[in-house]
């Protein structure tokens, strides 16, 4: 209600309908001195308030990427190590497979993923057709990007799909000696089926595989390919 009243306040004193838009947390820095006030409250959620009321607009947390060519496909990349690997890789392709590679940073990728979003007009004006992804065989490494598969369909992106050459891949790399205990099943129904099977038995087993375990001399014949 605290909330509601001061937005009302503002509105009716202060002219709000007529306010320049502006980032949401400027406009709860302005209303509330708290720039993340309204994340935190389910007023926005559930629609009471509104980015038009508000006149401001929710802006999407940035992801860092690497343009490497021209094509409309974007490979996000789970870990840091990997995602310098594979834009050193398609850097050197005279014809890379994708056009952008993009840093997914694990946890919160899916709340990153609206960024996408912008990308046609900041890489070549061309829009973003393909999108895959690249991650770590475990269940972590699995959740991450079936949340943001649901994303990005709530987001009208193209799906968000497997790098099936990486995934293939990385099931034939030897796991770490020390077995990896996963207390939860795995998380694969993101996977097509000929994935999906072989992932589940791995991490059944108390394996996992990080992409880690594709160095640069790994990754580069995986990734020439001239298109998807």
């Amino acid at each position: 209600m605290e909330t509601l009243v001061r937005v009302n306040d503002w509105l009716v004193d202060e002219g709000g309908l007529t306010a320049q838009r502006v980032a949401l947390r400027e406009r709860a820095w302005r209303l509330f001195g708290d720039e993340k006030r309204l994340d935190r409250g389910r007023l926005l959620r559930e629609g009471v308030l509104t980015p038009e009321i508000l006149r401001a607009d929710v802006t999407p947390v940035p992801f860092p990427w690497v343009t490497v060519g021209g094509a409309p496909s974007i490979l996000f990349v789970e870990n840091s190590a990997t995602f310098d690997s594979i834009v050193r890789v398609l850097e050197s392709h005279p014809n890379p497979v994708y056009g952008i590679v993009a840093f997914a940073g694990g946890n919160g990728f899916d709340g990153r993923l609206a960024f996408v979003q912008r990308l046609p007009t900041l890489a070549h004006r061309v829009p973003v057709e393909h999108l895959r992804y690249f991650g770590d065989l475990d269940r972590p490494g699995l959740a991450i990007p079936a949340r943001a598969a649901e994303r990005a369909r709530e987001l009208g992106l193209p799906p968000l799909e497997p790098d099936p050459a990486l995934y293939r891949a990385a099931l034939e790399a030897v796991p770490p000696p020390r077995p990896y205990c996963e207390q939860h099943g795995p998380l694969t129904g993101w996977l097509p089926p000929e994935l999906e099977r072989p992932i589940r038995a791995l991490i059944a087993e108390g394996r996992r595989v990080a992409q880690e375990a594709l160095d640069r001399s790994a990754l580069s014949p995986l990734l020439d390919r001239a298109s998807l």
